[in-house]
């Protein structure tokens, strides 16, 4: 039997301030400050008992033992963590036109670390992961076309993680989370709607991205340096309309259907050929 309890407290102020040199230009910087607090402790306990009903277990990897109100502790984990990080932001953003925008944008993330609460002492050096960083970088336009009946936007980006926390294998049919050096992603994203006439409505979007381990040695020794992440398409769609028409006092009448189309992935950051998932259309 398993016995589990964890705690986290977590905290953030954040702060920004925008300045507008002249009228068509704003420059906005920004600062968050995260602070994350974690503790967990688990117990596992076994309570096998023999014919002449003297209770036993097997010594194994179990690391703690101690009877307490007839139960016998087989291991006992506790630990705590503190993650803390200040993620800086800052944007450009210029009014072109009346209807075109284009922008820049600069911006720090942080996700705290934690504990793999599924393993057992065997796996000690893995029971606990840590923080991951990414830097992102955004180039794009948003438009509004024929007196803002078409919509029109596109953006590429850049994304830059440090020590990228992954899912990856730690053991024959045993998966946890772990921390990689480092990863890339980039790509396109882009996105248009349509107003054909007052009831029909087109839309669609279309993106694209490459992701790369750039420094990544797993559990085993295995270096998967070079490989995509899991789960990540290359290619990604969709195309779709909505067509709403008022009838008398019946209400509104609503059509619509939309077409999605999600590119084949990787199952697993091993890139296996035999662990990818097929592309695929979903339709509504």
């Amino acid at each position: 039997t398993n016995f589990t309890v964890s705690q986290v407290e977590a905290m953030a102020l954040f702060g920004s301030a925008t300045w507008s040199p002249i009228e068509s230009l704003d420059i906005s910087v920004g600062l968050r400050y995260s602070n994350e607090e974690q503790e967990a402790r688990q117990v596992k306990t076994s309570f096998l008992e023999t014919a002449d009903g003297t209770d036993i277990i097997e010594l194994g990897t179990f690391s703690f033992f101690e009877f307490v109100d007839g139960r016998l502790l087989a291991e006992e984990f506790f630990d705590d963590r503190e993650d803390d990080a200040f993620t800086p932001s800052a944007s450009v953003l210029w009014r072109a036109t009346d209807n075109v925008n284009l922008f820049f944008g600069y911006a720090e993330g942080f996700n705290s670390g934690g504990f793999n609460l599924a393993l057992d002492a065997a796996l000690e050096d893995s029971r606990t992961f840590g923080p991951e960083g990414v830097k992102s970088y955004d180039l794009g336009v948003r438009s509004t076309w024929f007196d803002g009946r078409l919509v029109a936007n596109a953006t590429v980006y850049f994304l830059q993680y440090d020590d990228i926390q992954r899912f990856v294998e730690v053991g024959t049919g045993i998966g946890a989370v772990t921390n990689a050096a480092q990863a890339e992603g980039e790509g396109i994203e882009a996105e248009f709607s349509y107003q054909f006439n007052d009831h029909l409505d087109f839309f669609g979007a279309f993106g694209y991205q490459k992701t790369e381990l750039t420094e990544f040695v797993d559990f085993f020794g295995r270096d998967l340096s070079g490989n995509s992440l899991a789960f990540a398409p290359e290619i990604t769609g969709a195309a779709g309309f909505q067509y709403e028409r008022p009838i008398s006092t019946w209400g509104d009448v609503f059509v619509g259907s939309t077409a999605q189309y999600r590119d084949e992935t990787f199952f697993n950051d091993n890139n296996e050929p035999d662990e990818v998932s097929t592309d695929a259309w979903i339709v509504n």
